[in-house]
């Protein structure tokens, strides 16, 4: 079906986008902000494709269907589910805005909510590609979630200075 494609394909290209950004950042900050604004952007119109093309704009529909799946990878049925995806559309648009403004302002806003939000933004990606994904797509996630975690892993022991004098040893 050319709908399911479409759907499929924008979902696609938001996770790489996401993985982009990953990948991005701390290297270089304005590719890395351009890439999560493209996931989002990206993620966002596959929410609303989904919605429109599979759903047909049923709410009802779209939330025993949430029900149905998450029943099958989980063994709970539980629709209501879908209400963290919108949560997580309007907290990581808010976020894309915030990192925008930050160009202009940058003590004006703190780092620790653009962290949470990259966390929360991360354990979703997990759900939907390792979680509730199929095929292929769940091998992906799965070998992608490790490969940014020891990416995140390596650069955050990078960034820890190296002591001027290792313990036991003599300096000179």
């Amino acid at each position: 079906m050319l709908a399911d494609a479409v759907v499929r394909g924008l979902v696609d290209v938001a996770i790489a986008l996401y993985a982009a950004a990953v990948v991005a950042r701390g290297r270089a900050p304005r590719t890395a902000d351009a890439c999560w604004a493209g996931a989002w952007t990206w993620t966002a119109l596959h929410a609303a494709a989904a919605f429109v093309f599979v759903h047909h704009g049923d709410h009802a529909l779209l939330l025993r269907e949430a029900a149905d799946r998450t029943e099958a990878a989980v063994g709970v049925r539980f629709g209501e589910g879908i209400y963290l995806n919108y949560f997580l559309l309007a907290v990581w648009g808010f976020d894309v805005a915030v990192r925008w403004a930050r160009r202009r302002r940058p003590a004006f806003f703190p780092r620790w909510p653009a962290l949470a939000v990259e966390l929360f933004v991360a354990f979703m990606m997990f759900q939907a590609t390792v979680v509730f994904g199929t095929g292929w797509i769940r091998w992906a996630g799965a070998i992608g979630t490790a490969a940014l975690g020891v990416l995140l892993a390596v650069r955050r022991l990078r960034a820890v200075p190296a002591p001027a004098h290792a313990p036991g040893r003599e300096a000179g």
